[in-house]
């Protein structure tokens, strides 16, 4: 996903991006302001067992019930975050 916006979500949980079992998610170039998970897990991006990436991204005023405020991953997981702002 390159170049994408998502702004003032609310949710149970993962108000922009949720994600269950396994799989890849590419993050490009994309801002998470402003959204929110009421019960738990992460504001933006929950991705259960997902192989993630996310580059020059930006997330700003998320938050959640527990978990992450801006992201949340499963314990099989693999995350790469490069040039992004929180």
């Amino acid at each position: 996903m390159e170049s994408a916006g998502f702004f003032g979500n609310t949710a149970p949980f993962a108000a922009a991006i949720s994600l269950l079992g396994t799989g890849r998610l590419t993050l490009s170039d994309s801002r998470f302001e402003d959204n929110s998970a009421t019960s738990s897990r992460a504001g933006a991006v929950d991705a259960d067992e997902y192989e993630t990436s996310i580059t020059g991204s930006t997330f700003s005023e998320n938050s959640a019930g527990s978990g992450g405020g801006a992201l949340a991953f499963g314990a099989g997981s693999s995350v790469l975050i490069l040039g992004s702002a929180f």
